[in-house]
């Protein structure tokens, strides 16, 4: 239904998202199972997936203060919200929608990995994937969601929705440059390989100024964190949020994709 879509993603933008695309749920097929939009709403048909850029001096400052507050916490708190907004909008079209908001890890799991099991922090959904569906980008080589407008410097958030929606095309165009392995030279962590993979415990875990303090809160976040079960600890999830950024984001800095604007 063409004209619904125009119209949503017209609020969407009068809401404040930068970016937003429609995947039909067909799209998803090939998803872990429990990890599909009709995993969690069964009569879903359409994934609504759209961003918010994250502005280049606050990406440059990590890590810091600013990017915590303002380019972590404040832009998912803005996703969540954008997420309501646009339930409530196709509710009053007598659509049901299931807003997921912005990113967050809730589980910490073990997974089958190059090298062995290893543990991961994981979400319910996977916006950066959902984002791929729907036209807005492509998995980049520091497995980040590389957009043609922003690069990796984009907060993505969701919703799930039984409007029959016309989706967006996918992108065909590769968005990283085959020669390019800036993101990966400069990972300081080394968590980024040659092969496309990200070792989310060795970027959260290794650095010489935070391997202790990580090290502690890794042990408080297992304590409130059992393996597939979701935690509410405020707590927990909040020092979850800390995975990917205390390193500095240099994938996302260094990525050349993108506008970029220093001043």
């Amino acid at each position: 239904m063409a004209d619904v879509a125009i119209q949503i993603k017209e609020y969407a933008r009068q809401l404040g998202v930068d970016i937003v695309g429609i995947a039909p749920v067909e799209r998803f097929k090939g998803a872990p199972e429990g990890y599909r939009p009709t995993d969690l709403m069964k009569s879903a048909r359409n994934v609504v997936v759209f961003g918010i850029r994250n502005l280049w001096p606050v990406v440059g400052s990590s890590p810091s203060y600013v990017y915590s507050k303002m380019g972590y916490y404040f832009l998912n708190r803005y996703l969540d919200r954008i997420a309501y907004d646009l339930g409530r909008f196709l509710d009053d079209r007598d659509f049901a929608a299931l807003p997921l908001g912005a990113a967050q890890a809730l589980r910490l799991i073990m997974t089958n990995e190059p090298g062995g099991s290893k543990e991961r922090f994981q979400g319910i959904f996977s916006l950066k994937h959902a984002a791929e569906q729907a036209g807005l980008g492509l998995i980049g080589k520091s497995t980040l969601l590389i957009t043609p407008q922003y690069g990796p410097r984009v907060r993505l958030g969701a919703l799930i929705t039984d409007a029959p929606l016309l989706p967006d095309t996918l992108l065909q165009d590769t968005v990283c440059c085959s020669n390019c392995c800036i993101c990966v030279e400069t990972c300081p962590t080394k968590a980024i390989n040659d092969r496309d993979h990200f070792d989310q415990m060795k970027c959260f875990m290794e650095g010489k100024e935070r391997a202790v303090l990580n090290k502690k809160r890794l042990e408080s976040i297992r304590k409130a964190m059992k393996e597939d079960i979701v935690a509410f600890d405020a707590r927990a999830i909040s020092a979850a949020g800390y995975v990917g950024r205390s390193c500095g984001l240099y994938c996302m800095k260094v990525c050349p994709i993108g506008k970029r604007n220093t001043t």
